[in-house]
């Protein structure tokens, strides 16, 4: 089964293939093709149409937190001044996120700050423009990841003030993983190779060996990581400023419906760990004024299909 995002089954059952033979390939089409074909109604939907549309949804600041789950923040943000709730996401994966709220848009009054390449790889495909864009990129080093995470935040400050009179999108790529922090760093491998293709995949096959207490446990440190660079955010952003998530994570939970455990994400994949997302609305005295205006070129030019690989990604 192809998805629309250019990352599929076939992709991953090619590098199976030619790593471990027929068998693999045979194991990896049975463990996700019925789940798939159940969550896509049969191939009707090209997205979850139970999800929202997030340029419809009323904020000033919206800072997603790539691979978010709604549980795991609720927990973290108890003691979070604000109000947090959960909506449901039109994506299991960022590519099809990027597809199911971009497509055939013009959305100029939007300034783009993001650590996930997604957008650039699809942006012509799909038809999809905003105002101005940041390109948060580090060269690739050991810890790429969470130096990345530093940089999206002094864009976004940059953003915020150069834009004051545009809607704020900041995309950070924790906790996404690489997985980092103590937990991570004792009982888990390295960033560099967390950031090597199939991560997740090596868990499920036991190529991983760790615990799904142990996982999680890593996976929330990461998310307490993350939120300490937003803070930093909510220190100089103004107006209405809502957290949220391109898509959840499987950490190891079973879906239906077969009923085997899933780690990662996918596209088409519409479990409540995937779709279900935070909506934390931070407080507020006041709104912005946001106007649309025509975009100057600010597109940076990159390897995007590099930037994608760096990050793990099949493409």
């Amino acid at each position: 089964m192809t998805h629309p995002n250019g990352t599929s089954i076939v992709d991953r059952a090619r590098k199976y293939y030619a790593e471990e033979g027929l068998r693999s390939v045979l194991s990896l089409a049975g463990f996700y093709g019925p789940s798939l074909i159940y969550h896509r109604r049969f191939g009707r939907w090209s997205y979850n149409r139970r999800g929202i549309d997030i340029f419809s949804a009323d904020w000033d600041n919206l800072i997603l937190l790539d691979a978010c789950r709604s549980d795991f923040f609720a927990r973290a943000a108890e003691t979070r001044d604000g109000s947090t709730s959960s909506r449901i996401s039109r994506a299991s994966s960022t590519s099809e996120f990027i597809r199911a709220n971009f497509s055939d848009r013009s959305l100029h009054d939007v300034v783009y700050v993001s650590a996930n390449p997604w957008y650039m790889k699809l942006r012509e495909k799909i038809g999809a423009s905003v105002f101005a864009y940041y390109d948060v990129h580090n060269e690739p080093e050991e810890r790429l990841h969470v130096d990345q995470m530093y940089a999206t935040t002094e864009s976004a400050i940059s953003a915020a003030d150069e834009y004051p009179n545009k809607r704020l999108l900041v995309h950070y790529a924790p906790p996404h993983h690489p997985l980092f922090g103590p937990t991570a760093e004792r009982h888990l491998p390295s960033i560099e190779s967390q950031l090597e293709m199939g991560f997740y995949e090596r868990i499920r096959r036991g190529a991983i060996e760790v615990d799904d207490d142990i996982l999680k446990q890593a996976y929330a440190e990461t998310l307490d990581a993350v939120l300490e660079e937003v803070d930093r955010l909510l220190e100089v952003f103004e107006g209405k400023t809502v957290i949220s998530a391109d898509h959840g994570e499987m950490l190891g939970e079973r879906a239906t419906p077969i009923p085997v455990r899933y780690y990662g994400h996918i596209p088409g994949l519409y479990t409540d760990e995937l779709v279900t997302v935070p909506w934390h609305v931070c407080p507020y005295s006041s709104r912005r004024t946001i106007t649309a205006e025509e975009p100057t070129d600010t597109t940076p030019q990159v390897d995007v299909d590099q930037r994608l690989r760096d990050l793990g990604y099949k493409v």
